[in-house]
C-alpha cells in the first residue's frame, strides 16, 4: 500500500499523541513507501523524538508500547497492513534524505 493521503491523515500526531506512552516524547512523524525483504510493498513510519531525550533510559518495553500505540491507530483507520519503524532525534534525521520521506504534519 502506498503512502496516500489517508495514511497521511491517520499519522497526524496531534490526532495519535494521546494515544502514545508517556515513556518518549514524540515530535514528528513521517512516513515513505517501503518495501520490506520479501518484496511485499508496504509503508515506513520515521517517529522523531525529542532530541534531550536520553536514549540508555527508555527501556525496549516503552519502544514497543509506542510502535504498538501508532499501529493500533492506523487499523483503527483501515491501515492494516505490517508497518515498519525507523526512530531518531533531530541531530540523526538530518542525516536522513527527507525527500523519500513525507510529513504527516498538515
Amino acid at each position: 500500500m502506498p503512502v496516500d493521503g489517508k495514511t497521511i491523515e491517520a499519522l497526524n500526531l496531534e490526532d495519535i499523541r494521546d494515544n502514545l506512552p508517556s515513556g518518549i516524547k514524540v515530535i514528528g512523524l513521517w512516513v515513505q513507501n517501503y518495501v520490506d525483504s520479501t518484496g511485499d510493498e508496504t509503508i515506513r513510519v520515521l517517529i522523531v523524538i525529542d532530541e534531550r531525550t536520553n536514549v540508555y533510559k527508555i527501556s525496549g518495553k516503552d519502544v514497543s508500547d509506542l510502535k504498538w500505540a501508532i499501529r493500533e491507530h492506523l487499523k483503527e483507520k483501515g491501515i492494516t497492513q505490517f508497518i515498519y519503524f525507523k526512530i531518531g532525534k533531530p541531530s540523526e534525521v538530518r542525516e536522513e534524505n527527507l525527500l523519500e520521506w513525507t510529513s504527516t504534519k498538515t
